[in-house]
């Protein structure tokens, strides 16, 4: 009779732990971009709130698709947002995410995060864009 319940809590125990994981590691509600149906990508910095509004380049939202599609699931997870990326598409709908180092969700600060796999890309793009920003302002 102990064996046996040893056994059945084994059993259980096996079956939550492979739900779990398998859950844990897939890519759940992920909505994958597409770059030709996308008009523009702003990214701003999150300070309390949006500080120096960017705009990324053509290349730089190629990139930005391939590395959301390519992305590998985290989990879910409560998150603290650093910046926050807006993709407005040619169907007039807007996608928000929200970025800190290598990790990306989609929606607000609760959600199913992924890994990017590069923990300067987002701080880069931001700086590399803001310079720009501020060379075309003195110049103008």
């Amino acid at each position: 009779m102990k064996q046996t319940n040893i056994v059945v809590v084994s059993l259980i125990l096996l079956i939550a732990l492979t739900v779990y994981f398998s859950y844990k590691w897939t890519n759940h509600d992920k909505v994958e971009l597409d770059a030709s149906s996308i008009l523009k990508v702003t990214m701003c910095y999150v300070s309390p709130i949006c500080d120096s509004t960017i705009l990324l380049t053509r290349q730089q939202t190629e990139d930005f698709v391939k590395k959301w599609n390519t992305g590998t699931s985290l989990g879910y997870n409560k998150y603290q947002c650093q910046y926050y990326v807006e993709i407005y598409l040619t169907n007039n709908k807007k996608r928000t995410f929200c970025t800190s180092q290598d990790e990306i969700l989609e929606g607000s600060t609760n959600g199913w995060i992924f890994s990017i796999g590069d923990k300067n890309y987002f701080d880069s793009l931001y700086q590399i864009n803001k310079a720009t920003l501020r060379k075309h302002e003195i110049e103008n």
